[in-house]
């Protein structure tokens, strides 16, 4: 029977086990034998900070050079340490005329991270020449930069021809497209 508010009941090789509750900080973990709970200091994927802009104009390119798609779809972040991770997710409107596709992707600096092996995830987003009216899109990446100094992450786009590709058309209303960054400590 359980007597002390907090304590935990599990089941062990020959029956029920108590195990005291932990001290503030601590989570349950598994044993390093993998056979019980105990009480241990998670490490890692804390998320340290958390950064977002938004953006609501209407912005467009005919280039098929990546540009910035807003200096409002850009953010600095000082990684805390070089082990750090961000993880970068960024929703938008998007379309496309004149027979083309749209390109979207997340640069850190000047590279761009759908090209990099340090970022994973949809780093890039083609939108087809079919959109003619907004669509709603997305692209999340986690990325290494291995450094504490500012970086700035930011989104570009650019038209995989001829055409007109559009962020935040103001068909039905206006629409608007956010950039959050989150650095998880390793």
């Amino acid at each position: 029977t359980l007597t002390t508010q907090g304590d935990v009941l599990y089941r062990d090789g020959s029956g029920l086990q108590r195990l005291a509750k932990g001290t503030a900080g601590k989570a349950l973990v598994m044993n390093s034998g993998a056979t019980a709970p105990e009480w241990g200091t998670v490490s890692g994927g804390k998320v340290l900070q958390v950064i977002s802009v938004r953006d609501d104009s209407q912005r467009n390119t005919t280039s098929t050079n990546f540009t910035n798609a807003s200096s409002n779809l850009s953010i600095t972040i000082t990684p805390s340490a070089t082990s750090s991770k961000i993880f970068a997710i960024c929703s938008f409107n998007a379309k496309v005329a004149g027979g083309t596709w749209g390109l979207f992707s997340i640069f850190r600096d000047a590279q761009n991270l759908a090209t990099q092996g340090t970022a994973t995830a949809d780093s890039m987003t083609q939108v087809p020449s079919t959109e003619t009216a907004n669509a709603g899109e997305t692209m999340h990446l986690l990325d290494t930069p291995a450094t504490t100094s500012a970086t700035t992450y930011q989104i570009r786009f650019a038209v995989a021809g001829s055409g007109t590709v559009y962020l935040n058309s103001n068909n039905y209303g206006g629409q608007a497209s956010q950039l959050t960054l989150m650095e998880i400590g390793a």
